[in-house]
């Protein structure tokens, strides 16, 4: 009997178990089968395992968040996000994450919104499934963020959450009043005192979300009330800049006397150590608005620091985010080079984009003379070729080498790649057969064997180890016991925890 044709009820069941014992890795590769089978079965069996929950766990150390505004992320964003809007109309355990809470805020917003204005809209899974995707601004610094990210004790805001103790629902309240424009509700809650400049690491802060939604009225409220004060709001300029909306920008940032162009703003001075120096960066690396670039840029110009230009970094940041038009101005407009050595910034543009897996970025950063082997740093060997191989993008590899980059490792290591790891290392421990296959055509070898033989052992890939012993590798576990160092590897902690187990039972020496 075929998979697909067994009872919808009993193949759920095979997959959740499926999805268990094989880990997520494997699980995500089961999209793959057809639009039905991803639609109908693939996400209710995955989300039913809750791996989603723990994955940060093995990768809280990873360089980026999973979502960020303004990012092309190959749908990233929408797995976690349905995932979040799952978990949050299912859980009923108040000790896991804050599933609960955003539902809870959600059943409050409701009754508050059908009291003032009754209407269809007011739907809980509608508001719920909303508020998920501002959750996910706040909620995502480490993947796996709506979990462990998200204990109170470990809540922040700038560093540390203000004195303020922990849950605050009605400070969540305040910016989910700010995201659906409810200047009443908003209105009620800062006469109680919350302040739309701080958050409970939830959702945003009120008028971050308030400038980033693009409600002026709401935000117009935020920025007359005492509690905002008369200084510089990072969080009003970030979701200004996200929005890339001018007037919004010119409502929370304003030029001094009305005068564009110069490095003074409305507040006086920008000292390179305050907030604003440090804000202002942050929001010109998440706008696809040009003309909201210039206008940053204009309000605050530093000059180099540690040989990095912020011009320059500035192009790494929107090439990882995969925002072309952004790399396109930035080269032709701003003159800022693709390839430029450092000593701060561990990647170089093109290392960025063929790290996150941006085709386009990458196409246009060779056409603009990108050098293939070019590492952004003089101390790392995170080269592109490399960086493409840890996330699995074949296309990408496969453009570099027709490129002219070079198939054997580079001196040093790499954010994530490992120490003198190959890029058909990579491919063996993404058990990306079509990878492998390529690199091996095209002339790269397969060097330290017996130490990749022993880890995909250890990872039990068979098709992997089959491969390696075609090219005359054994494993030697009592040579390489452990042979993954890095922390970033996802497959560490597992990895770690079953290789302890065989040692305390005799197993390996």
């Amino acid at each position: 009997m075929e998979l697909l044709s067994l009872p919808g009820e009993i193949l759920h069941l095979i997959l959740v178990q499926a999805a268990l014992c094989r880990g997520l890795k494997r699980t995500l590769r089961l999209r793959l089968v057809c639009k039905t089978f991803d639609k109908a079965i693939y996400y209710p069996a995955l989300f039913e395992s809750r791996l989603l929950d723990h994955e940060h766990l093995r990768r809280r150390h990873c360089r980026g968040p999973v979502y960020t505004c303004n990012t092309h992320d190959h749908g990233v964003a929408k797995l976690w996000h349905d995932y979040l809007v799952y978990r949050a109309m299912s859980e009923r355990d108040t000790q896991v994450g804050r599933f609960v809470e955003i539902r809870q805020l959600g059943q409050t917003l409701v009754d508050e919104a059908q009291a003032q204005r009754p209407g269809p809209e007011w739907d809980l899974r509608h508001v719920v499934d909303v508020l998920c995707w501002s959750a996910l601004e706040s909620g995502t610094k480490a993947p796996g963020g709506p979990y462990e990210n998200w204990k109170r004790e470990e809540a922040t805001d700038l560093g540390k959450l203000q004195g303020f103790p922990a849950p605050m629902p009605r400070l969540s309240l305040l910016a989910a009043a700010a995201l659906f424009d409810m200047v009443p509700l908003a209105t009620a809650l800062l006469a109680e005192g919350h302040s739309p400049k701080h958050h409970n690491n939830l959702l945003p802060p009120a008028i971050q979300v308030a400038a980033q939604s693009g409600n002026i009225s709401v935000l117009k409220l935020f920025l007359g009330h005492p509690s905002y004060g008369s200084g510089f709001d990072p969080y009003a300029v970030y979701g200004a800049a996200v929005r890339g909306d001018m007037e919004i920008m010119k409502l929370v940032f304003p030029a001094p006397n009305g005068i564009e162009g110069t490095n003074e703003s409305g507040y006086g001075s920008i000292n390179w150590r305050s907030d604003a120096s440090k804000a202002i960066p942050k929001a010109r690396r998440v706008t696809l608005s040009p003309e909201v670039y210039e206008y940053l840029s204009n309000a605050w110009a530093p000059g180099p620091r540690s040989g990095r230009t912020p011009w320059y970094a500035d192009l790494v940041s929107h090439a990882g985010r995969g925002n072309v038009g952004m790399v396109k101005y930035l080269i032709d407009e701003r003159g800022v080079p693709v390839d430029e050595k450092n000593s701060e910034e561990l990647e170089s543009a093109l290392e960025r984009a063929c790290r996150c897996g941006q085709d386009e970025v990458v196409d246009l950063l060779l056409e603009r003379g990108a050098d293939p082997d070019f590492t952004g740093h003089a101390l790392w060997g995170a080269v592109p070729i490399r960086m493409a191989a840890s996330g699995g993008h074949m296309s990408i590899v496969r453009k570099l080498i027709d490129h002219g980059a070079g198939l054997e490792a580079h001196s040093g290591g790499g954010p994530g790649c490992g120490l003198g790891i190959d890029a058909i290392h990579w491919a063996f421990l993404l058990e990306h057969t079509e990878m492998v296959d390529l690199l091996l055509e095209r002339g790269a070898t397969i060097r330290a064997g017996a130490s990749l033989a022993t880890t995909v052992s250890h990872l039990g890939y068979e098709s992997m180890l089959d491969i390696v012993r075609q090219h005359g590798f054994e494993a030697d576990p009592a040579t390489y016991g452990l042979p993954i160092r890095w922390i970033e590897w996802p497959e560490n902690t597992r990895l770690k925890a079953e290789w302890f187990r065989r040692k305390r039972e005799g197993e390996v020496m």
